[in-house]
C-alpha cells in the first residue's frame, strides 16, 4: 500500500486516460468519482468530460434475495389469479 495526494493520482490517472486512446480504447469514467472533493479544481482532472458506460462483459451485481424472493411471489400470484 502506498500514500499518495490527490494531484498525483489525477495525473495517474488522466495518463491511463491516454495510453488506453492511443491504443483506440475509450476509458469511461464517472466524474464525481474522479474529480477529488479537496481542491478540486486545481486538479489537472477537474476541467475534463468524461464518458461514463458501462463495458462488457462485466460483473454485476445481483439483487438481494428478499427482493428477488418477493418478485418471485409477486408473479405465482398473478399467475395464479390469471390461470384459474
Amino acid at each position: 500500500m502506498t500514500i499518495s495526494d490527490h494531484h498525483t493520482e489525477s495525473a495517474r490517472f488522466l495518463q491511463h486516460v491516454e495510453r488506453e486512446r492511443r491504443h483506440g480504447r475509450v476509458c469511461p469514467a464517472d466524474w464525481t468519482w474522479i474529480v477529488p472533493p479537496a481542491a478540486s479544481s486545481a486538479t489537472p482532472v477537474f476541467h475534463r468530460y468524461y464518458e461514463n458506460f458501462d463495458l462488457t462483459p462485466n460483473f454485476y451485481r445481483h439483487p438481494s434475495p428478499a427482493i428477488m424472493n418477493r418478485a418471485r411471489l409477486g408473479n405465482d400470484r398473478r399467475g395464479a389469479a390469471g390461470g384459474s
